[in-house]
Order: C-alpha cells, then sequence, then structure tokens
C-alpha cells in the first residue's frame, strides 16, 4: 500500500478542469472522460488523505460506493467542476 499524501484540491480540480475543457475542445466522448475521471478519483482515493470534512465525507462515499453509484459520483463530480 502506498503511503498516504496531501494534495492541494484546488489545483487537483484546476487541472481536471483543463482536462474538460480539453476533451471538450477535441469532440471527445462524454463516456471516455468520465472513465478517465473515475480512474483519477480511484488512484486519489487510494493514495491521498482527505484535507477537509466534506473531502473525507467523498472519500468515505466512494469507499463504499459500488460500481453504478461510482458512475453517479463521477458524473456528480464532473458537473461541479463544469460548474
Amino acid at each position: 500500500m502506498f503511503p498516504k499524501i496531501y494534495i492541494d484540491t484546488k489545483k487537483w480540480k484546476q487541472k481536471l478542469n483543463k482536462a474538460i475543457d480539453y476533451s471538450q475542445k477535441s469532440n471527445m466522448p462524454d463516456s471516455i472522460l468520465e472513465k478517465m475521471a473515475k480512474s483519477i478519483i480511484s488512484f486519489t482515493v487510494l493514495t491521498t488523505s482527505p484535507d477537509t470534512e466534506s473531502e473525507k465525507l467523498f472519500y468515505d462515499m466512494w469507499k463504499n460506493a459500488d460500481k453504478e453509484e461510482k458512475n453517479v459520483l463521477t458524473k456528480t463530480l464532473l458537473r461541479l467542476i463544469r460548474a
């Protein structure tokens, strides 16, 4: 198991937002973006520690979610980042 590290969630969100912008400009299908985002979220939850209570809640939700629930969480997170 990897040691947990702390990340700057603002920077993480900005980088994910750049990926979203790029995917939209290149006409990438949402399904591919969602798969990429789901992988990034899974990696982040496995290798980092939450900084805030809201991040802790999201991490707990992710860890306890089944496949379909993770799809919903991913789509919701992408929608929030796009806003």
